[in-house]
Order: C-alpha cells, then structure tokens, then sequence
C-alpha cells in the first residue's frame, strides 16, 4: 500500500515553494489509493490556503485526526468545516478541555474548547477515544501517551 503524506502548515517555510503560507503548527494530508485523512490542521486557515495551493481537495477528506488540542494543531478545525462539512474529527475526549495560558500577567484561552458547539451545531461526527484507532488500512494511532518521564514538566504559566 502506497501512503503520500504531504504538509500543509509547519513553522518553516517550505524551502521548495515560498508562495506557501507558513505559521506556528502543524497539518499534513495523508493520502492512500482510497482516502485522504487530514493530521492537525495548524492555526489558521492557512491549510486551505496551501492545500488550494498544492492542489489538494480538502472537500475530499472524510476524516481529520487531531493530536492534541492547542491551537497550533487545531485551530483550523473551524475553517475546514466551511469548506468540509462531512467529515468524522477523530482525537482524545479531552481534546476540547478548557486550556488557558499567562504570558504576561495575563490569561488566554489556548485551545479548542470554543469549537465545540460549532462543531456540534454543523453535524460533524465525532470519535473520541483514549485508546489506539486504526484509521484506516496500515495507518492507526497510539492512543493516549501517559506524562510519566521524569523530564517531561508542563510548565506553570499553563492551566
């Protein structure tokens, strides 16, 4: 099975093609024989921008895996569902928990949890699980990955 795996957003810019819009985050499409799947959808709606741009249909994309959520990996979700209203948001069930962060002496919403209702209002279809998914033939997650190293430290200005 052949499996092209094109990015959309990332925080470089693509040194192939500068016309690409490149910002904080991430999205890539994930292209086999028979489907295109969407990874994160970066921040903005630069995806769709790019996607137009490289010639990909994101209308085509019947499901969007999200690895977690802050805005730089999904933001975008509320501008695909212009463009998409058919596809299946697969990610953790916390993925739209309240996240805030301070910079600053000041507090910010970081995450995701205002796109809930939208989502819910347009009929998108959701599937939320802890646990590994095959997405589709020879592409599967790894469900969720437990904070247990020493080094790893969520640092105090997020809550």
């Amino acid at each position: 099975m052949q499996i092209k795996i094109t990015t959309l957003v990332d925080n470089q810019p693509a040194p192939e093609d500068d016309s690409l819009i490149h910002e904080h985050g991430l999205a890539m499409v994930i292209q086999t024989a028979h489907e295109s799947i969407l990874f994160d959808t970066g921040y903005s709606d630069a995806l769709l921008k790019n996607a137009r741009r490289l010639g990909i249909d994101v209308g085509q994309i019947r499901k969007v895996i999200i690895s977690h959520g802050h805005l730089d990996h999904a933001g975008g979700v509320k501008y695909l569902i212009d463009s998409n209203p058919c596809f299946t948001l697969m990610a953790h069930p916390g993925i739209f928990a309240k996240k805030i962060i301070r910079s600053n002496g000041t507090s910010r919403t970081f995450g995701i949890s205002e796109d809930l209702p939208v989502l819910k209002k347009k009929n998108i279809r959701l599937d939320l699980q802890k646990e590994a998914v095959v997405i589709s033939e020879n592409i599967m997650t790894t469900g969720h990955i437990p904070m247990e190293t020493d080094f790893e430290e969520i640092e105090n200005r997020f809550f």
